[in-house]
């Protein structure tokens, strides 16, 4: 058999490490991208109780381990200013049960411009919260502002609404920089509702998406196919603009039955949000499911 020169010998050696390093390159290009995650599971829990109280805590922390929750809307807008430290602690030991923590502040009557002043000083109180911890953090801030339940709507909803969205664009300047995205309640007939803003007019939700990090849609009914039709226009418009959105669900029982899992129970809900959440991944911007609320959830039947 031949000998090869050195010279030919490096040649193939040469065409060889080329091969290999295309056939890597291309392997590393053909890697798919992860999808979104559309496994967010929400909880809003409004009662002081499982922050202050340990055991009431650990009661929590049990409960959304076990079920699956993901984030933890945790009701701060007192807590802020009569047990911060409280508030820092349960964010710390949900952080190492796996647990994110989501600011949570609610109250219709700010919509109203006399109003926006006292929903703009918590915020930032909430900011310099978060700044000064030197523990875990929340993921975010959580608004539940619902301007149609003021009596206001029933005579000037154009007008009410756009005090709402004036509030939302001052929240959105009062968090610049500061690195807490901002989560915003929504009901899910926002699309049905049209105004003029700016001399734009189309939908309430398309404006209050347009200001949101992420969109959490009140789309309180039961049965999956009305959860999906109530929440398809929303749905469109956070794909159109690359936010994500999070389908909610209710449980309470002070409330029109055909609105909540009350009387179905904890099995039926659960059915029912995993149909939901297969037939929902569909859309990119879908990021999971959440649920209304801690209090009337632990309390649902099997």
């Amino acid at each position: 058999m031949p000998r090869l020169a050195c010279g030919t010998v490096r040649r193939i050696l040469l065409l060889l490490l080329l091969v290999l390093t295309v056939a890597l390159g291309c392997t590393a290009l053909a890697t798919p991208v992860p999808a979104l995650d559309h496994g967010e599971r929400g909880l809003w829990v409004w009662d002081n109780g499982p922050t202050v109280d340990p055991v009431a805590q650990d009661q929590l922390l049990v409960f959304a381990t076990n079920n699956g929750i993901k984030t933890l809307y945790i009701q701060a807008q007192t807590l802020l200013y009569d047990q911060p430290t409280a508030l820092a602690e349960l964010i710390e030991h949900a952080a190492k049960s796996g647990l994110r923590v989501e600011l949570l502040f609610g109250q219709h009557t700010w919509a109203r411009a006399e109003n926006h002043q006292q929903c703009l000083d918590i915020a930032v109180t909430a900011r310099k919260f978060v700044a000064d911890l030197t523990t875990a953090r929340p993921v975010g801030v959580h608004y539940n502002i619902e301007p149609h339940a003021l009596p206001e709507w029933g005579t000037d909803p154009i007008g009410i609404a756009n005090q709402f969205l004036d509030l939302l664009g001052k929240l959105r300047g009062t968090y610049a920089g500061s690195g807490l995205p901002i989560s915003i309640d929504m009901p899910n007939w926002y699309d049905t509702f049209s105004l003029s803003r700016q001399g734009v007019t189309r939908p309430l939700n398309t404006f209050v998406q347009d200001i949101a990090d992420r969109t959490v849609l009140m789309d309180y009914r039961t049965g999956v196919a009305d959860l999906v039709s109530l929440a398809a226009g929303e749905m469109q418009y956070a794909d159109k603009i690359g936010q994500p959105l999070v389908i909610a669900v209710e449980t309470s029982c002070d409330v029109d039955p055909a609105l909540s899992y009350c009387t179905l129970g904890q099995a039926v809900l659960r059915a029912n949000l995993d149909q939901l959440v297969k037939q929902e991944s569909q859309f990119p911007q879908f990021s999971g499911v959440a649920i209304h609320h801690y209090a009337a959830f632990s309390t649902l039947k099997p």
